[in-house]
């Protein structure tokens, strides 16, 4: 655990949690938190945090956790050594279980971003897309015989894309009202 004090912003406390359930099977969190005195008044409370897990399960399952969060938009470039994502379009969080074979490998993930391009300074962009559920199964490549060097191997992936806003971006026209959603083909 750390503390410290800018002298226009304000104190602000960070603290780091690591564990270790064995060898392959590990975890670390590091958070942020900041009582932001120049940022913008109704949101001066600001945090982020990193967390990276990996687990290993029976079975040759493994679970993998990737979060990368922040209060707000601006977050990153304005404390660029706390969480990585400077410069970056969006904070990218991944997670998945996953099942390692001799011959067939299969796994499920699903991924968050969080949009630093957008207008909005703190909140989820619901524009934003987003992948939940992905699911892939491969093979191993295998020879079609010793004599000949060509391999095969099948690869099939599902996934699908949402986001939380309508399935199209919404265009306003001149003369039109801002508050009237409606679809142009081709646009």
């Amino acid at each position: 655990l750390s503390a410290g004090y800018y002298t226009r912003r304000g104190a602000k406390g960070e603290g780091e949690f690591r564990y270790m359930l064995g060898q392959s099977s590990r975890g670390q969190l590091n958070a942020f938190y900041i009582h932001d005195g120049t940022f913008v008044e109704s949101y001066q409370n600001r945090w982020a945090w990193t967390y990276n897990h990996n687990l290993v399960l029976p079975g040759k399952l493994e679970q993998k956790l990737n979060w990368l969060d922040a209060s707000d938009r601006d977050y990153v470039r304005h404390f660029s050594g706390d969480i990585p994502g400077r410069g970056e379009y969006g904070l990218m969080s991944e997670g998945s279980l996953s099942r390692t074979g001799r011959v067939v490998s299969a796994w499920v993930n699903a991924n968050r971003i969080r949009n630093n391009l957008t207008s909005k300074l703190v909140g989820f962009d619901p524009n934003t897309v987003q992948l939940l559920p992905g699911f892939t199964i491969v093979t191993t490549d295998q020879t079609f015989s010793d004599d000949v060097p060509l391999h095969w191997g099948i690869s099939t992936q599902f996934s699908r894309f949402w986001r939380v806003a309508p399935s199209f971006d919404p265009i306003y026209p001149d003369g039109w009202a801002n508050g009237i959603d409606f679809f142009l083909p081709g646009s």
